[in-house]
């Protein structure tokens, strides 16, 4: 199975490096990271830069809600996100119920229609 962890984070330099050099550890074989940066005002994109053949990122505002699309850890709380992880590889109804509601909350906040509007509204 494949398992993907997704760090959401908007300036967070010292606490995005943690969590990246921890993830570096993990002994799954199977496994992803991608990093969603805000719009960071500190050197996160950078600390991002030096992971590239760990991640994945992209840029967009904090979407992810505990418990509904997903679960957070606590920024730098390695022990944390290995707990949520290996729960979602646990439990198939929640990874398809965080699975639904975010393709939900991306349709509702990413389709054309919004995008045109918030483009208009910049």
């Amino acid at each position: 199975m494949k398992v993907s962890t997704i760090i959401s984070t908007d300036t967070r330099t010292a606490s995005s490096r943690l969590s990246l050099e921890s993830l570096r550890y993990l002994d799954w074989t199977d496994f992803s990271v991608i990093v969603v940066n805000g719009p960071s005002t500190d050197r996160t994109d950078a600390v991002v830069e030096e992971y590239q053949g760990l991640i994945r990122d992209g840029a967009c505002a904090d979407r992810n809600v505990h418990g509904v699309t997903g679960y957070l850890a606590e920024p730098g709380d390695a022990y944390g996100l290995r707990r949520w992880l290996e729960a979602l590889i646990q439990d198939e109804e929640t990874r398809r119920s965080f699975g639904l509601a975010s393709r939900r909350c991306f349709e509702s906040n990413f389709n054309r229609l919004v995008m045109a509007e918030r483009t208009l509204d910049f």
